[in-house]
């Protein structure tokens, strides 16, 4: 397999992750005979996995759509022509798609085994891991109390792995830089759910007294998860190969070596000023802007000092709401008039 081809596949495979099982049916044979081991158990009669893996990476886009929602580039993946042009390439952005994705399926598949969604896995039997501190034995009122592990955490480890499988099975036997970064910018997608685990306790007593507590370890909230990718966005680290051909380091000698947790890339980011569709870029003419500020949403820097456009708009609002016995509250509805600036 040329290396292009490997890129086109794997760039594809989160716009469109059945194609990955598609060769196990009739549309490709040749395919079908390539898919075996790990991979090849995901696509054999689990469609249920299949599903939340899809599930996954569409929430890992949504929350991608969201982080960048007040950038030039704003992450739209629902224009996959665009979407399909990012992931050719190797850029800060291609990375936040990779890690953010690889979060989403681990995010997902680990939900569902906790929801009992899932035959193959189920909440995990907790096991107190090294380091690890044990729940305080004071009440959450400040009173003393007894505490006991629930048995069943989230099962990341399940998640984890599936994650792994389905988007890292046809990279592991390549060796060049591309794939390298991609492996390590899935990864760190990955641990930015799996190391942030956090401990949730039910209280037990009588009148709420919280004397005994269950505990049990539970996933962060998605957009925690990619609020600290985004924060790894801003601070990617752009690398080079080393000689060895199985490693790369900074392309800055003064720069320290990335962590596990950190993102990297290898080419710098295109222009998302006009619209390109070499490089994927949808442009900003249209989008809108905060003329107060002077961020990237911001109208000069959105706009690429092509200047914004004023409207004035009507929003319709909730107001003078009022209370009525027993269950219900009647709003009447207010107009406000809105100043709106978008980029020309």
């Amino acid at each position: 397999m040329t290396g292009g081809l490997m890129v086109a596949e794997g760039s594809n495979i989160l716009l469109d992750p059945a194609q990955v099982c598609e060769g196990n049916t009739h549309r490709n044979n040749r395919k079908a005979k390539r898919l075996t081991g790990k991979l090849a158990e995901i696509c054999k009669n689990d469609t249920s996995l299949m599903r939340e893996i899809k599930r996954g990476i569409n929430l890992g886009f949504r929350e991608c759509e969201n982080q960048f929602r007040n950038n030039m580039w704003n992450c739209s993946w629902t224009i996959k022509r665009s979407m399909r042009r990012i992931l050719t390439k190797d850029t800060r952005e291609t990375a936040f798609v990779h890690a953010i994705t690889a979060a989403g399926i681990t995010y997902a598949v680990t939900k569902a085994c906790t929801m009992g969604d899932l035959v193959e896995c189920s909440c995990q039997n907790h096991s107190l891991q090294k380091n690890q501190q044990k729940p305080s034995k004071t009440g959450g009122n400040g009173q003393d109390g007894s505490w006991e592990w629930g048995g069943c955490d989230d099962n990341v480890n399940f998640g984890f792995r599936k994650s792994k499988d389905f988007l890292d099975a046809r990279l592991r036997k390549k060796s060049d830089i591309r794939t390298l970064v991609k492996l390590h910018n899935n990864n760190a997608g990955r641990l930015a759910v799996k190391q942030f685990m956090r401990m949730e306790c039910k209280c037990h007593g009588l009148s709420g007294s919280c004397t005994m507590r269950t505990c049990w370890m539970k996933m962060p909230p998605f957009s925690e998860v990619a609020t600290r990718l985004k924060e790894h966005f801003d601070g990617a680290t752009k690398v080079i190969a080393r000689n060895d051909g199985h490693s790369f380091m900074p392309d800055d000698p003064s720069i320290k070596l990335p962590t596990k947790r950190d993102l990297v890339y290898t080419e710098d980011s295109d222009d998302f000023c006009e619209v390109n569709a070499k490089t994927g870029s949808l442009g900003t003419h249209g989008r809108e802007c905060n003329i107060t500020s002077n961020g990237v949403d911001g109208c000069n820097l959105m706009c690429c000092e092509r200047g914004q456009a004023r409207k004035h708009v009507e929003v319709k609002r909730n107001c003078k709401c009022s209370f009525k016995w027993c269950c219900e509250v009647t709003c009447s509805t207010c107009i406000d008039i809105k100043e709106v600036y978008t980029c020309k």
